[in-house]
């Protein structure tokens, strides 16, 4: 069956969990597709980006950020700073300095910090606090790799 895209994916994220940068969400999976779809960051950190994957069978989004950014406020400070030095040595995910996806809190993360430090990241995706009429919701974005599914109005199955 064929996914018809045309509109907004509002992407948002669950009150207890944020989509960390290098993750991906695959939303819909589909026999062939048309059209195309914009993407919306709606969730409660201007530094995360998302993109979108189109393939032959499926829509992906991809998660990611500016190096350096631990609390995802679309700036590299020394609030980022603070959060890499508490957990320098330590496990750890983005929010905590882990930028290269290591599982640790290390010397390189430092290095990607001290690289992009008193930089704000480069405007991405347009912000959105009310969707649009046509626009799909994803609230929360992380209920939707649990479920494969055509979402809203905006995605049609024509058989």
């Amino acid at each position: 069956a064929a996914a018809q895209f045309n509109g907004t994916l509002v992407l948002g994220n669950a009150a207890s969990q944020t989509p960390l940068p290098g993750n991906q969400y695959e939303v819909i999976t589909f026999a062939s597709s048309l059209g195309d779809v914009a993407l919306v960051n709606a969730t409660d950190f201007a530094g995360l980006r998302f993109s979108k994957v189109i393939s032959s069978d499926a829509l992906t989004v991809a998660v990611s950020a500016f190096p350096g950014d631990a609390n995802l406020d679309a700036i590299v400070n020394i609030s980022d700073f603070a959060l890499l030095a508490a957990n320098f040595n330590t496990p750890g995910n983005w929010l905590v300095g882990n930028f290269n996806g290591d599982a640790n809190v290390d010397i390189s993360d430092f290095a990607q910090l001290a690289a992009n430090f008193n930089l704000s990241a480069p405007p991405d995706l347009p912000r959105a606090a009310i969707p649009e009429p046509v626009s799909v919701s994803l609230a929360p974005l992380l209920a939707l790799i649990s479920r494969r599914r055509a979402i809203g109005r905006n995605f049609r199955v024509h058989q």
